[in-house]
């Protein structure tokens, strides 16, 4: 009964000066909110960037010229179609499913002189067996497209409905380094595509014969291989079996660093939710500085309470209330403005984290922002009560140590 007791007449002293107690939470619902909003956004990130690297395939490789510290300039760091040829049906690699060719080009895309955000990419018309995104409108480039060097372009989703909105884009003619390529498919595009790249594809032979800025190793070099394993089970086993054939290829002598790089789209993945989660602790931290903050302000007015309410101390102390009672009233206050700043700061921060996801599906056209984190709704409850105790814990000793007498003979 002695702490229902306390409990209620703390509670009441904060009733008595409810605007003050509102500005004192003040700090508290900003960090709070800003916590919140911070973790639940990185965390949508986080997750939406995860999903989408993993969803391009767990059981693929990523191959590409010059090796982590490859430094010999006697020989050329060069990766070649023939060497993804050479991959496929290789008794010396059977893990190897499907091998795909990519070339990077730095060519402009635009449309009616207008410049398009999209990096042109030549590759195999074999890259559906590798990466296997959806083509939504009309098809994907063909072994016919391969051999007759046809201008053909296949684009993203986001990008069609951006250069043609509500028209069909199938049969319209993008400019790419001056020469006209006519849109034969449409692809499906994933948040990750519209938040970081879009890729417009085209035949490698086109990319190699006819964009590519080099005339010396057109034909030949490629930027990237991207290799499918049989199963996710055979991906490291797949990764050594591409090394030790391209380093037969390349003729590197035992001991001899490798002149290329075989990464799994998995270890990639795993190192971006590292990075992600390392920069969503941050945020949180930088919110965490505002809490700090709204914690000074409830010490500051717990002191100032503590002062203005001597001759009350006294009275309580007078009557038969021990030492523990007077700390624990005034550490109950404390720790209801915590907690009520704590709740007033998850509605904020909840309603703060809704604006930005419509905002961002508006003008991002994304909804990579799914909601509330319940991961930071559990930390912004346990640091709003870890505030009210450990800011309030001063004065509430200061408070508990008045003299009786003293305190009655105040002012």
């Amino acid at each position: 009964m002695n702490l229902i007791e306390t409990i209620r007449v703390g509670i009441d002293s904060l009733l008595a000066n409810p605007l003050r107690s509102f500005l004192t939470v003040l700090g508290v619902v900003i960090g709070i909110a800003s916590v919140i909003a911070l973790i639940s956004v990185g965390d949508s990130y986080r997750a939406s960037v995860v999903n989408e690297f993993k969803g391009a395939g767990a059981d693929v490789l990523r191959v590409t010229p010059g090796g982590r510290s490859f430094d010999r300039a006697d020989v050329p760091q060069r990766l070649t179609h023939a060497d993804g040829e050479a991959l496929v049906n290789n008794p010396n690699a059977p893990a190897v499913s499907a091998v795909a060719a990519k070339l990077q080009v730095s060519g402009n895309a635009s449309y009616n002189g207008r410049q398009v955000q999209a990096q042109v990419t030549g590759v195999t018309p074999n890259l559906l067996e590798v990466e296997p995104f959806k083509v939504v409108m009309g098809r994907f480039l063909s072994e016919r497209d391969e051999a007759q060097l046809a201008r053909v372009v296949v684009v993203p989703q986001a990008l069609a409905q951006e250069l043609f909105p509500g028209q069909d884009p199938l049969g319209k003619r993008l400019s790419i380094s001056g020469y006209n390529f006519e849109i034969v498919g449409v692809i499906h595009s994933s948040s990750l595509t519209n938040s970081f790249f879009s890729e417009a594809y085209v035949p490698l032979s086109v990319a190699q014969q006819r964009l590519n800025a080099s005339q010396l190793t057109r034909d030949l070099d490629v930027s990237e291989l991207a290799v499918r394993a049989r199963s996710e089970g055979e991906v490291a086993a797949a990764k050594e079996q591409v090394r030790q054939v391209l380093r037969e290829r390349h003729g590197i002598a035992a001991g001899d660093e490798d002149d290329f790089s075989v990464f799994a789209e998995s270890e990639f993945a795993n190192s971006i939710e590292r990075i992600l989660t390392g920069i969503t602790a941050f945020l949180a931290l930088v919110g965490g500085i505002s809490l700090l903050v709204g914690g000074i302000g409830i010490m500051n007015i717990m002191l100032v309470s503590v002062v203005q309410r001597t001759r009350e101390i006294g009275l309580r102390r007078a009557v038969g209330a021990r030492r523990c009672d007077i700390m624990l009233q005034f550490l109950i206050e404390a720790v209801a403005l915590s907690l009520g700043g704590g709740l007033l700061g998850i509605l904020v921060g909840w309603g703060s984290v809704s604006l930005i996801g419509n905002l961002m599906t508006i003008f991002a056209r994304n909804t990579i922002i799914q909601g509330i984190s319940p991961i930071a709704v559990i930390i912004a409850t346990v640091f709003a009560l870890l505030t009210g105790l450990i800011f309030g814990l001063y004065p509430a000793r200061q408070a508990a140590q008045l003299l009786p007498i003293q305190a009655l003979r105040y002012e």
